[in-house]
């Protein structure tokens, strides 16, 4: 007795990026996002740029609000910036979400940092997660795109408490 699955490498996606912009599920804006911090790893005029490109197209495919948000929460956290390009970015997406009367992360990003920034990311982080597994990735592919172990994954994905290490849950890590 064996199982076959289909065996996914997130760079074979690079030169698929037509595809992923235009397809309406969510983990194409994840796969994208992976793919833009692994490219502008040293580079954060390019970084921020994408950044902000990624963040814009939530709204634009329509998501709903918690989808753009938890959406948004994983770009973030993987499109980290030094403070002034974070400040340029919010700028930018303040300017664009009163055009579009939709303050979505705005507001979250304010409220997120008053009530604790590391709990909201660890609830999101666990919430991405559990998508994840439900949009049948397996428990490697999480564990290659979140950063952690595929220990952790899996008592995640059993509800049992974690500790995701600090470096994960902070924009300093």
């Amino acid at each position: 007795m064996g199982l076959e699955y289909l065996k996914t490498k997130l760079l074979d996606y690079k030169d698929k990026w037509l595809y992923l912009e235009n397809h309406d599920n969510p983990f194409a804006i994840v796969v994208m996002a992976h793919l833009k911090a692994l490219e502008t790893r040293k580079d954060h005029s390019s970084r921020k740029q994408w950044k902000t490109g990624l963040t814009k197209l939530l709204y634009q495919k329509g998501y709903s609000r918690t989808g753009v948000l938890n959406l948004y929460a994983f770009i973030d956290w993987v499109l980290t910036l030094p403070e002034a390009f974070e400040k340029i970015f919010l700028e930018d997406l303040r300017e664009f979400e009163k055009e579009k009367k939709m303050p979505y992360v705005t507001s979250a990003e304010k409220i997120g940092r008053k009530e604790g920034r590391k709990e909201g990311t660890y609830n999101t982080c666990v919430n991405l997660i559990r998508n994840m597994k439900q949009n049948n990735l397996t428990e490697q592919e999480i564990a290659r795109l979140t950063n952690l172990d595929v220990e952790i994954v899996n008592k995640i994905l059993n509800k049992e408490q974690v500790e995701i290490p600090i470096h994960l849950l902070t924009r300093d890590g």
